[in-house]
């Protein structure tokens, strides 16, 4: 299993950390119109922890909020 994140933040990113990632991706042209946050990432991770996805194997999981599709 392998999770990739896209542009993320976290609650104790300095503010500077939103201007600079919109020189990277400006967050109303995604599909989901927002950046990620970091406990998204962690709650994808424990989620593919437990028992219900005890089954899947070799899945590549993008949270990225679209920009992986060409946004």
């Amino acid at each position: 299993m392998l999770v990739c994140p896209g542009v993320m933040l976290a609650d104790g990113d300095p503010p500077q950390r939103a201007i600079d990632l919109r020189a990277y991706c400006e967050p109303e042209k995604l599909p989901i119109a927002r950046f990620g946050h970091i406990d998204e990432t962690v709650a994808a991770v424990l989620s593919l922890c437990s028992a219900p996805f005890a089954f899947m194997t070799g899945q590549v999981i993008h949270l990225n909020g679209g920009l992986h599709y060409g946004a």
